[in-house]
């Protein structure tokens, strides 16, 4: 009896579950109160927000007013029990276990962590930050965004989260956390024809 066949036949169909799976891109923030007796702040828990998912090249934030397929998508990822991981310049992998789902009026749903994670950015892919991506000659310039006098003047900031290859073609997309006067939003830069290109900007905003 020839066994060969059965080979080809179980890699198509990993293939095929996998081509399934979502990712899901995840914001670490930790939350405190201010203790007025001693004048310090008590951590109180890491919550993690979906950034955004990435299902057939599309980048969706993470408002009550997702369509429903996005939500249940990162709802399923926020109850599974199982891990999600850091993305880290160093490349070294580490895990941190969502322990239960809340849903927020503000900013729909989010995970508690179990655990303080080292990196702000986290996701399902585990192997989101030991990929080899290809090094690019130049760097993004993003807009400075003046603030208002009565803000205290100067300039928002614009924080790096991470790099990760977003549409599967050996560059890292960079995804930056941006202030603005009442809250922040995400902004998702992408190297093609030798040029860096905003390709997404959205996310929470206000309070």
């Amino acid at each position: 009896m020839k066994r060969f066949p059965l080979i080809p036949f179980l890699f198509i169909s990993t293939v095929a579950v996998q081509a399934q799976q979502s990712t899901v891109y995840l914001f670490s923030i930790e939350t405190s109160t201010y203790d007025e007796s001693t004048g310090q702040e008590i951590p109180e828990e890491v919550r993690a927000f979906p950034i955004l998912m990435v299902n057939s090249g599309r980048y969706i934030g993470f408002t009550v007013e997702n369509n429903d397929f996005s939500l249940v998508t990162i709802s399923q990822i926020l109850d599974s029990g199982t891990f999600v991981f850091g993305v880290s310049k160093d490349s070294i992998p580490s895990r941190y276990l969502i322990s239960k789902k809340r849903q927020s009026d503000y900013s729909g749903i989010y995970g508690v962590l179990s655990s303080r994670p080292k990196e702000k950015l986290l996701t399902n892919d585990s192997l989101a930050s030991v990929r080899k991506l290809k090094g690019t000659k130049s760097s993004p310039l993003l807009i400075k965004r003046k603030r208002d006098l009565y803000l205290g003047g100067g300039y928002y900031t614009d924080i790096l989260l991470g790099k990760v290859d977003l549409d599967g073609d050996n560059y890292g997309e960079l995804v930056y956390l941006s202030q603005e006067s009442e809250g922040v939003f995400y902004q998702i830069l992408s190297f093609k024809n030798n040029k860096w290109n905003k390709v997404f900007e959205g996310g929470y905003r206000g309070l």
